[in-house]
């Protein structure tokens, strides 16, 4: 395998990862490539290539490890919703040890750069920093899924709109990942406040079960007070409105790989029934679960 690819999505059509399932979606004039790749277990090795890839898990709660700049990370459940960058120019080995759902989202180099040439700071440079973890954003995952949803036809107005989507999540990504790497600066006594991630990977982890505030506020050391307030300094949103979003995010990936009945699907996601799982999913995605299925193309 060559050492550079300057196309992934013609690597990944053509590599390693050839014999397994697929489906390729091209998007915008600005040809964004997304790949809904079902993997089996494996230990593969990406090259470097000139594209942003941008990779969010629909399913599967494997573990995993990596290699990039010469070191190995790993991470014991890369759940549903996870979200993991590939580094620009730069080689990318995988042990994944069960198989998984990804979406994967492939920028033009070209493209990234015409979207941050006015930028005061090395865009690519904090991109690549995306690579040390897994990590959890909604505004980024319901970007990904709405430019597979949209990209279904070769409409010149569609294709503004999936320009937009593009550079909405490359800019989601910055800021992001700039923020991120702030907070690793700060002070021990500032990072109290409130952890993020370790916030996600609880919710994420308990996803079925019902959530209660204190238990959340206890399990990341805060009072109840303390934990409100910071979620919704930190998200905008409320401790319950965070649960229910993260949980149609997670309902949406299900959705498109899934072949669960929507009562399933309701039960995996902790709703109460059916019903309540529909109220809610039309009130946070603007569509019924049945529509937004349809729409996606997932499995029946």
């Amino acid at each position: 395998m060559s050492e550079h690819h300057p196309n992934y999505s013609e690597f990944y059509r053509q590599g390693p990862y050839a014999p397994f399932f697929r489906a390729e979606r091209s998007v915008g004039a600005h040809e964004t490539t997304l790949i809904l790749a079902q993997q089996d277990a494996h230990a593969n090795s990406d090259p470097a290539t000139d594209d942003l890839v941008l990779g969010l898990t629909l399913g599967g709660k494997t573990p995993a490890r990596w290699k990039a700049f010469g070191r190995w990370r790993e991470i014991e459940a890369r759940r549903i919703g996870a979200l993991g960058i590939s580094p620009l120019g730069e080689r990318l080995e995988f042990d994944i040890a069960e198989p998984h759902t990804l979406l994967l989202c492939s920028i033009r180099s070209d493209t990234v750069k015409s979207f941050t040439a006015d930028a005061d700071f090395d865009a690519l440079d904090l991109l690549n920093t995306g690579v040390r973890k897994y990590w959890y954003d909604h505004l980024c995952t319901n970007l990904m899924q709405e430019m597979w949803r949209e990209a279904v036809s070769d409409d010149f107005a569609l294709k503004i709109y999936l320009d937009g989507l593009t550079q909405a999540l490359l800019g989601r990504l910055l800021h992001v990942l700039d923020h991120s790497v702030a907070n690793q600066q700060l002070s021990p006594q500032t990072k109290k406040r409130l952890n993020h991630a370790r916030l996600q990977e609880y919710i994420r982890g308990n996803i079925e079960s019902g959530f209660d505030t204190n238990c959340m506020a206890e399990a990341m050391g805060m009072t109840l007070n303390e934990f409100t307030k910071a979620v919704k300094a930190e998200t905008g949103f409320t401790p319950y409105q965070l649960v229910q979003n993260i949980r149609i995010e997670t309902a949406k990936a299900l959705l498109t790989v899934s072949q669960d009945s929507l009562a399933t699907i309701a039960f995996k996601t902790g709703f109460s029934d059916q019903s309540h799982f529909t109220r809610i999913f039309k009130r946070i995605a603007g569509t019924t679960p049945a529509k937004f299925k349809a729409d996606i193309g997932g499995p029946n």
